[in-house]
């Protein structure tokens, strides 16, 4: 395991001005605004997850205080860095407890600050694209009401714009692109057809 400290980025200021967490920060008040997501030095991967499930927790604390823009911002940053990070953690277990709980909060956030539908959309279609990891089956779906029709028909654009960019793909490359997006059709074909689910 690396030992690499992944920074969230702080939304009321500059990148560069955002804090490090530490292991002996961590017993104190985190920066909520910081996961270390791929490792402290000296840590074994579960003091890893205790440190990084810490953090969630303040960040989850925001949601108390009315912060939602906030936590979004913070678990839009922290998917992320939990994606890139994740071909370094051995521990795949780990990592999902600490995606999973990351996608419930951001939907929480969501829930009480709705963010605007194709922004929304955008989101959501790069993670349920991201072929990193094997999270991507029904992400979108339990964002269907916060979608609504536009972020619906924005995620179609969004698709009809992959398939116009990769029509001079080799068949086998198509085929790889078609199972890739797979999920997203089937989110689709939920949306459009509930009765079904």
């Amino acid at each position: 395991m690396s030992a690499t400290i992944i920074q969230f980025p702080d939304p009321t200021t500059r990148r560069s001005t955002g804090g490090q967490l530490t292991a002996t920060s961590a017993a104190a008040a985190p920066d909520p605004r910081v996961l270390c997501a791929d490792g402290l030095d000296g840590q074994t991967e579960v003091e890893w997850f205790r440190t990084a499930d810490a953090v969630l927790d303040q960040i989850e604390a925001l949601l108390d205080q009315r912060r939602a823009q906030e936590v979004i911002t913070l678990c839009e940053s922290g998917m992320w860095c939990l994606l890139d990070a994740a071909p370094d953690i051995d521990d795949w277990e780990l990592v999902m407890m600490l995606l999973d709980r990351l996608r419930d909060l951001h939907l929480r956030a969501c829930c009480a600050e709705r963010p605007e539908p194709s922004r929304l959309a955008d989101f959501l279609y790069r993670l349920a694209t991201a072929h990193d990891m094997h999270v991507v089956d029904g992400v979108i779906d339990p964002y269907r009401s916060l979608l609504g029709p536009v972020g619906f028909a924005q995620i179609r654009r969004l698709l009809a714009d992959e398939d116009r960019r990769n029509r001079h793909l080799t068949d086998i490359r198509r085929s790889i692109l078609e199972f890739r997006l797979r999920p997203i059709h089937a989110s689709l074909a939920r949306c459009d057809h509930p009765s079904a689910m």
